[in-house]
């Protein structure tokens, strides 16, 4: 059942629950977070965006350019990937792209064509067993993984010139390890661990090369999905069966203080806008996505729901101007505008076909 579960998940990372139950550290409000550095400007919108999508059941990636609107206009065929093909990432210098192959266990490397958005593969790298998320540290140096099975986060250092992968270290970080975040500063990762009902931070030693647990924060049970607001100020923890929770964080060092519940319920996937105003949930069950507009001490508040039949994933574009969802049982994906006044999202056009079982999504702006 846990494995079916995490499949359903999983058809997923970008890449938000079911039940009502009550979530950690009650509903009362936090004391405040640390002043955060000022969000990061939106990345200039004249350069092309293009939008890459794991298909996890026919084990490929399907290629989508961006319209200045926001619509999705197909970039040749589908591109073969290994087996089961969960998510994609892209290296900050726009040069490669990586395939987590969660049934082949491996990381397929890709040469990333700017003008284009095309993808040439080059090689494949071992992991772990059913490797499912990749994050890239800011400087484009490192990389982590997690793996589902064994449960472990891999650390692995990126060769600038190739995009090779070589392997430095590996965590187990518990029973089940799907969705992980990085702190925008590189120096923290975060994992929801289900069996235990905590989320676990783990501090980046880069001059030693490791992972390091530093705190375990007590969370409802089955934490999940987790995202963390772009100045590095909260982070939001989807629970699976039971209400989100909120945890201010340390902008510098990246600790986590004590968590809230947020009345937000049926979330399995969780996503917020570049400039940290907004934030959207993934309600597979309940066959819709909820936007919500973040207050100044990272308290939710609905800003209305779109339906979309069983959203797999999310995430939104680095203009913030647009939200894609992949909807796993329909094969499509759905695009929506995002009104830049209220976070509510605007249907734009209709999905459009995707392969089979799309997951994880991204979208990257390349400089020709």
């Amino acid at each position: 059942m846990r494995r079916s579960m995490l499949r359903l998940l999983a058809s997923l990372p970008l890449g938000v629950l079911v039940g009502a139950c009550g979530g950690s550290g009650g509903s009362d409000p936090v004391g405040p977070a640390p002043a955060p550095p000022a969000p990061p400007p939106a990345p200039n919108a004249t350069l092309p965006s293009f939008l890459y999508v794991a298909n996890r059941d026919s084990s490929d990636i399907s290629i989508f350019q961006l319209n200045v609107d926001g619509s999705l206009d197909p970039v040749g065929p589908a591109v073969a990937a290994g087996q089961e093909v969960s998510s994609v990432a892209i290296h900050p210098s726009g040069k490669f792209a990586y395939a987590l192959n969660s049934r082949s266990n491996s990381i397929g490397l890709y040469e990333l064509d700017a003008d284009s958005g095309g993808l040439s593969f080059r090689r494949e790298f071992g992991t772990g067993a059913r490797p499912e998320q990749m994050l890239i540290h800011p400087s484009g140096q490192f990389a982590f993984v997690s793996t589902t099975s064994i449960g472990n986060i891999g650390l692995y250092s990126i060769d600038g010139a190739t995009g090779d992968l070589e392997e430095k270290h590996r965590l187990h970080a518990g029973a089940t390890v799907t969705r992980i975040a990085m702190h925008p500063s590189g120096t923290s990762v975060y994992y929801g661990s289900p069996g235990d009902g905590v989320v676990l931070r783990f501090e980046f030693d880069q001059a030693n090369l490791r992972l390091i647990l530093r705190e375990s924060a007590p969370a409802v049970p089955n934490p999940f999905d987790i995202a963390i607001t772009p100045t590095g100020n909260f982070a939001y923890v989807c629970n699976v069966f039971n209400f989100m929770t909120i945890y201010p964080v340390d902008a510098v060092t990246g600790a986590l203080g004590s968590g809230r519940s947020a009345p937000v319920v049926g979330a399995f996937f969780v996503a917020v806008d570049p400039m940290g105003r907004f934030a959207y949930a993934a309600m597979p069950n309940l066959n819709k996505v909820e936007a919500f507009v973040i207050g100044d001490s990272g308290e939710l508040s609905s800003a209305g729901a779109v339906t979309t039949p069983s959203p797999a994933s999310l995430t939104v574009d680095p203009s913030g101007k647009f939200v894609y969802v992949a909807n796993g049982a329909a094969n499509t994906i759905a695009a929506y505008t995002i009104n830049q006044a209220s976070g509510a999202l605007e249907p734009l056009g209709i999905p459009v076909a995707a392969g089979s079982g799309p997951s994880g999504l991204i979208v990257v702006s390349l400089a020709a």
